[in-house]
């Protein structure tokens, strides 16, 4: 929340004549205002946050250093395209038989996909139709393929995420 704030101060400050003149505009002390600023206070009131945010019309959360919540689906969804296209956004899918070994309560965690493909991991997938489909990456020969639950080989899938952890 702090670097957050920081941040904010550090990009307006100069629209408005200084940390001083921020702090009066904001309503709150300039030794509050600055202490936040310098980084000697890491602790603001709920007060002052509460300020900080009417002053940027944001919102506590805004502000919030918690990562986004976890998106959870009980099947493979075409929402999870746009979720991939998204660092540090963790999707979660009901195994519902996806991976045989598992057992289908499961969940199965996902990430987006970054290169290199790992052997025997299992990636969300887009076939040529635009279908969206779970295929596990084989290498033979020194190269991958993905293959399918009834191990039939697909050449041209392209992975978006990656398997990352599984709950059981």
């Amino acid at each position: 929340m702090i670097d957050k704030i920081i941040r904010l101060i550090t990009e307006s400050k100069h629209d408005t004549g200084g940390v001083k003149f921020l702090a009066q505009e904001m309503g709150i002390k300039y030794s509050t205002l600055y202490s936040l600023y310098s980084g000697k206070n890491s602790n603001p009131t709920i007060d002052t946050v509460g300020k900080i945010c009417d002053y940027y019309n944001i919102t506590f959360s805004d502000l919030s250093d918690e990562a986004a919540a976890p998106h959870h689906f009980d099947s493979l969804h075409p929402e999870i395209v746009r979720l991939s296209q998204h660092e540090g956004v963790d999707v979660f899918i009901k195994n519902n038989h996806l991976i045989d070994s598992l057992p289908k309560s499961s969940q199965l965690i996902f990430e987006k996909f970054t290169p290199p493909l790992k052997n025997k991991n299992h990636y969300i997938c887009l076939t040529e139709t635009g279908e969206i489909v779970l295929r596990k990456a084989i290498e033979e020969d020194n190269k991958f393929l993905f293959i399918s639950s009834n191990r039939i080989i697909h050449k041209n899938d392209y992975p978006i995420m990656q398997l990352k952890n599984v709950k059981i």
